[in-house]
Parts: C-alpha cells; structure tokens; sequence
C-alpha cells in the first residue's frame, strides 16, 4: 500500500471516529495540541500523522490504533479477487464492510440485503449505456 493512500485511509477514519463523537476539528485540534488546520491535513491524507497524536486520538475516540489502519487479512482476502491498479485503499474497505455485513445478517436478511445490492447493480448498468 501506498503511503499516501495509507494517509488517506487514516485519515478518513479520523474523521469517522471525530464525527461520531460529535467533535469539531477546533476541538479535537485542542485535545492533541495541534492546530485545526491541522487537524484537516490528517483528515485530507495531506500530512502525516505522528504516532502520539494517533494514540492519544485512539484514548480520546476510546479505539484501538488498529481502528485507524485497514484490516489486512481481510484486504488479503480482497486482493485475491482484485488488485491495487483496479481499486484504492477506500474501495477496498468499502467492499470488506460490505462482506463483513453480509456475513453478519441471518440467511433471510443476507438475502434481501444482496438483492438490493444487486438492485443497484442493474440500475447502475442501465443507466450507464
């Protein structure tokens, strides 16, 4: 992976966890002692985040750091089926939540669940002739 999809994909969990918690980046800026432009930076992927600032980010959010970076033995698992030229960071997350949901419904909701997948699928295709 690359480093700067890597920046990327921290920090759109930043600002995941940081909107989750109901926080502005001004007071999350204040909370690790940074800047709130700074703040945008981490979440833009445009600066790298120093590893105090991500653990003391993990207290506050109350996450492990591994909350921050991408499961890698489910993207394994992904990269089997596709490759990094075809997909990015976020894609890739994106498909394993939606593996990781379907594997989480009863048989009768994963049903519905990849038929309205599926669903969108066709609308996509019929409306991209």
């Amino acid at each position: 992976m690359e480093e700067r999809e890597l920046r990327k994909f921290v920090g759109s969990k930043i600002r995941e966890f940081r909107l989750k918690n109901k926080m502005t980046q001004k007071t999350l800026g204040e909370k690790i002692g940074v800047a709130h432009n700074t703040v945008s930076q981490y979440e833009n992927g445009e600066k790298t985040l120093g590893q105090d600032s991500l653990f003391l980010m993990a207290d506050i959010f109350d996450v492990s750091i591994d909350d921050f970076f991408p499961a890698r033995e489910n993207v394994n698992n992904l990269e089997e089926i596709i490759s990094d030229e075809d997909f990015d960071v976020s894609d890739i997350e994106f498909l394993r939540q939606l593996i990781e949901k379907a594997k989480s419904l009863s048989s009768d909701d994963r049903e519905v669940f990849m038929q309205n997948i599926r669903l969108a699928i066709e609308f996509f295709e019929k409306n991209n002739k």
